[in-house]
């Protein structure tokens, strides 16, 4: 009996073993990133991977470590591998990469992770609102920064940016009524740039038709002129004077 609890307790060390290191690998990570020894961190990183694959937060500090190391390609690997485990720390694995694709100004795929986290229940909800306003922003779509702005304010009405996200929303409004003012008046000079064209063209149309009925007119006027000239000509034939024929006898 001794022997086989023995044997059960042998077993459940094996399977906890590589549970173990990889947390101690982790923790001692975790320690050496904080006293900003990289390449250590980066090792007991690999190591914690190596013993447990499927924890996702290796993977999440992996990928912040290779940040701060400006190897950005690792960094995107680490937190795409993190992401694909659909563990607890998927969100933030997201909104890493999100922010990573916009300090590289890969804005329209920051904005689609954004989305993602932005439209859900995410404790990265607001965040990531936030920094869609900013890639919106810079993307020139401005209905769209207005709208996220406004939205992060709901979200977080204590937020210490208050002052300044209220004067963007200030110069966004005047921005885009701005732009629909200047819109609206290209599209007014365009619609009668299109009248002016569409007049000028009947009128040069009507002319043309009016020229062509003048010379029409001429035309007719001299080919009859041309047909009496013709008939003239012919009786002209018939009244031949044969000399011979009308001498005088005397």
């Amino acid at each position: 009996m001794r022997k086989r609890k023995k044997w059960t307790g042998m077993l459940f060390l094996l399977i906890l073993s590589p549970f173990l290191q990889a947390q101690n690998a982790y923790e001692s990570a975790v320690e050496a990133y904080r006293l900003s020894q990289l390449e250590k961190a980066e090792t007991l990183l690999k190591e914690a991977e190596a013993a447990e694959p499927s924890r996702d937060e290796i993977y999440l500090l992996l990928g912040v470590v290779y940040q701060k190391q400006n190897r950005f390609p690792d960094a995107e690997a680490a937190l795409r591998s993190g992401m694909a485990l659909f563990g607890g720390h998927r969100d933030n694995l997201a909104f890493n990469l999100a922010n990573l694709y916009y300090s590289q100004n890969r804005k329209d795929e920051a904005v689609a992770l954004y989305t993602e986290l932005s439209g859900g229940q995410s404790s990265y909800r607001s965040g990531a609102t936030l920094n869609r306003a900013n890639c919106y922003l810079s993307l020139g779509n401005y209905p769209g920064a207005l709208t996220d702005y406004n939205t992060y304010l709901a979200l977080e009405p204590a937020t210490p940016q208050r002052d300044q996200i209220e004067k963007m929303i200030a110069l966004l409004g005047r921005r885009i009524n701005d732009e629909a003012e200047r819109a609206r008046l290209a599209a007014e000079q365009a619609a009668l740039a299109e009248a002016r064209k569409q007049e000028a063209e009947r009128l040069a149309a009507e002319e043309a038709a009016r020229q062509q009925a003048l010379l029409d007119e001429i035309l007719a006027s001299l080919e009859g002129v041309s047909d009496e000239t013709q008939v003239i000509g012919a009786g002209s034939e018939d009244i031949v004077i044969d000399d011979a024929d009308s001498d005088i006898e005397e």
